[in-house]
């Protein structure tokens, strides 16, 4: 997605709607602005994962793949649905360890949402429940940006 990025008497302005000229007018309350276009690529607000099933040295790749191609978008917040996730071994953990370092290198937000009661024991037991951003799900997680 565009955005403009337009700067008026040192404020800085965003518009989500992307405009084909090189300038353009804003009439407002009898004043008119002239801003020239500014286009910034800008990331994504949020995106959610969603995963299901077990999780384990087979399917993990395909996980890193998936993961890898959301955080090469740079989304501000990128939320991984655990919620029909019913097992996870240390691979797959290696694999969100790996997105959330990613993520967090460039400034965004990682976090799970919906952890099974019984994958909870296994990031507990790693004490992964300190590292990780966990919420109860995924409403929540997109309501803490």
């Amino acid at each position: 997605m565009f955005w403009e990025k337009l700067l008026f008497s040192g404020s800085v302005i965003r518009a989500s709607f992307v405009i084909r000229h090189s300038s353009f007018v804003i009439l407002y309350r009898h004043l008119i602005l002239v801003f020239e276009k500014h286009p910034v690529s800008m990331p994504a607000q949020s995106k959610v994962i969603p995963l299901e099933g077990e999780i384990d040295l087979h399917i993990s790749p395909r996980i890193t793949t998936t993961l890898n191609a959301a955080v090469k978008a740079k989304p501000r917040n990128l939320v991984i649905d655990m919620g029909n996730v019913s097992y996870i071994d240390s691979s797959g953990l290696a694999v969100l360890i790996e997105a959330m370092q990613k993520v967090e290198k460039y400034g965004g937000r990682f976090a799970l949402a919906g952890l099974q009661e019984n994958v909870k024991p296994i990031f507990e037991i790693a004490r992964l429940d300190q590292v990780f951003r966990i919420y109860p799900d995924v409403d929540s997680a997109l309501s803490r940006e």
